[in-house]
């Protein structure tokens, strides 16, 4: 909550009613404040109010007009200019109302879906879902205003929501989006979204007379210093001025870092030092010192998920994961209008870059390099899935299994990335004990249970596992276009074709001269065992490195799937 102090020490509003991203207008005798900005922060001109937004839209502008919306056709009713226009926020967005008297107010909140306005959006996923909170206290769960208002370009009024206002003058309406409803392109147009605000206030009203024009003056004076002030509290609250520069950073050296240190080192962040793009944010490179470099993952500021993740004990969890095949998570950094990911960097990239993507030939992978890679991610997920700190109950299924996920560092080892979507559980879990956003699987890599129902388990790590080697040996990705164009042929389906029909040997990369054939058919068999449409019959990672190692054979963990007591646990993804 904002504190401050009113002009003459003493609170004299009682009312309070904004046009959210319109012009000034009168309605029902109650003239609306404007409230027109583009900026992420902004008090009023007579000083009474202010709001603030957080996340940001794909822009390159501080000031981005996506900020406000305006219909697309009329909205139809005597209240027609509150709903013209609206203020949209990616993902937070504060109002605050100041120098209100001490006592109960009525809120009434005015909403129109003006963004998701086609008749059609109603049956598809194009929703827009988020809380309410006055003063601090939920009053609104999930609200959707197309629901509400019963279709797109309607208007509904929120009447009946009180606040109560304390001897701090201030009242604080937030509208926070969880990261529920749509899961379109632009995710950032998801956030809340409100045409008006009306305050009044449920106790009788008692005129101040009296006041001198010196006493005018003087008030007026002060509310300009206020609204001077506040834009430069609002600016630091919003990192403007860096007061966290010298906070240290663990970079995996004898010494930390500053925060200052590691954005230079990443020359703030450029163009130049991107490395990738992960599930939540950009890959930067940062060079700390000669010749000794880190790799910092930037989150989206409207990536809601990836940030909750970060404050919670999720990667202290990452932290403490010591594995040859996983990449070394070194800190993490949470703060205002900042969130960093420090972990280690792998000087060839990831395993699509060489496969299918920029190393242009720099890099060539031959047999034994493919074999090593193979068993390296088959390490990882054991460990994951078996062999966790917290012991053998708990499990972290990685949910995102695929080649720009597997970084090779400068010896071509393979180290599993990008935990993002990852989720850890209990083998004696609660029904509906994890929640996570079903778009975000990566398609290709998804093993069809989740895709049908929402189901995860271990084994779907497996299926992931599979798809991945067999690109890793065929040197093809999975999804792929036909000559005609007209639909995907699939790399998973044409592998199992070839088995059956006795010419699995054919899918060996043409560009591998020289290579194990007892190997590679040894893995080609995996594969299809591991992308098995059932995941029952699906073996666990323990036995696919047994088998790599041959310390098992392929016919050995057959016969393991198919006793009954390894039919995997599954829960249920709750979207």
């Amino acid at each position: 909550m904002i504190e401050k102090r009113c002009p003459g020490g003493k609170p004299t509003n009682h009312s309070l009613f904004i046009n959210c991203g319109g012009e000034e207008t009168t309605i029902d005798g109650n003239h609306y404040d404007s409230d027109n900005e583009t900026s992420q922060f902004n008090v009023s001109r007579k000083g009474n109010w202010a709001y603030s937004n957080s996340g940001g839209f794909l822009s390159t502008s501080v000031n981005s007009s996506e900020y406000i919306r305006r219909v697309k056709c009329g909205i139809s009713v005597a209240q027609a200019p509150l709903y013209e226009k609206a203020r949209l926020s990616p993902t937070s967005l504060k109002y605050y109302g100041f120098c209100l008297r001490k006592g109960s107010y009525n809120v009434t909140l005015h909403f129109a879906e003006i963004v998701y306005a086609e008749d059609e959006d109603l049956s598809s996923s194009m929703k827009r879902i988020f809380d309410v909170y006055i003063q601090g206290e939920r009053q609104l769960t999930d609200f959707n205003i197309q629901d509400s208002a019963r279709g797109p370009n309607k208007n509904i009024a929120i009447t009946n929501l009180t606040a109560n206002v304390t001897n701090d003058s201030v009242l604080e309406i937030h509208l926070y989006w969880t990261g529920k409803g749509s899961p379109a392109d632009s995710p950032q147009f998801n956030g809340p979204l409100i045409s008006a605000i009306a305050v009044t206030p449920e106790f009788p009203i008692e005129d101040d007379k009296g006041l001198s024009p010196a006493h005018i003056s003087l008030i007026t004076v002060a509310s300009i210093v206020f609204a001077g002030l506040l834009l430069l509290a609002l600016a630091w609250a919003m990192g403007c001025f860096g007061k966290e520069e010298l906070h240290e950073i663990n970079v995996g050296l004898e010494k930390p870092v500053t925060l200052k240190q590691l954005k230079d080192a990443t020359r703030k962040f450029s163009k130049e030092m991107e490395i990738g793009h992960g599930s939540f944010g950009i890959v930067y490179r940062a060079e700390v010192q000669p010749k000794y470099n880190v790799a910092v993952k930037r989150f989206f500021t409207n990536s809601i998920e990836g940030i909750n993740k970060l404050k919670s004990e999720f990667y202290n969890t990452l932290q403490k994961l010591k594995h040859e095949n996983l990449v070394r998570l070194f800190d993490v950094y949470v703060g205002k209008g900042m969130h960093l990911l420090i972990y280690e960097y792998m000087e060839n990239r990831s395993l699509q870059d060489v496969l299918f993507g920029e190393s242009n030939g720099r890099i060539t992978l031959d047999w034994k390099d493919r074999y090593k890679i193979c068993l390296g991610i088959a390490s990882g997920l054991k460990y994951l899935h078996d062999e966790l700190p917290k012991g053998p109950r708990f499990k972290m299924v990685h949910r995102g299994i695929k080649p720009s996920n597997i970084l090779l560092d400068g010896n071509l080892n393979a180290k599993i990335s990008d935990f993002g979507n990852s989720v850890l559980y209990a083998e004696d879990y609660q029904e509906n004990q994890f929640k996570v956003m079903k778009e975000e699987a990566s398609h290709g890599y998804m093993a069809p249970e989740y895709l049908m129902f929402g189901a995860i388990s271990c084994k779907y790590d497996v299926y992931g596992y599979g798809v991945v080697i067999l690109e890793i040996v065929c040197g093809r990705r999975n999804a792929g276009q036909k000559l005609n164009q007209e639909q995907l042929d699939f790399l998973v389906e044409e592998v199992v074709l070839a088995e059956s029909e006795g010419r699995l040997h054919e899918m060996v990369d043409k560009n591998l001269l020289v290579y194990d054939e007892t190997e590679a058919m040894k893995i080609l068999k995996l594969a299809v065992k591991c992308t098995n449409i059932s995941a029952s019959f699906r073996p666990t990672m323990s036995e696919v490195v047994s088998v790599l190692k041959g310390e098992k054979t392929i016919d050995d963990i057959w016969k393991a799937c198919l006793h009954p007591d390894s039919l995997p646990k599954l829960f249920q993804i709750s979207t």
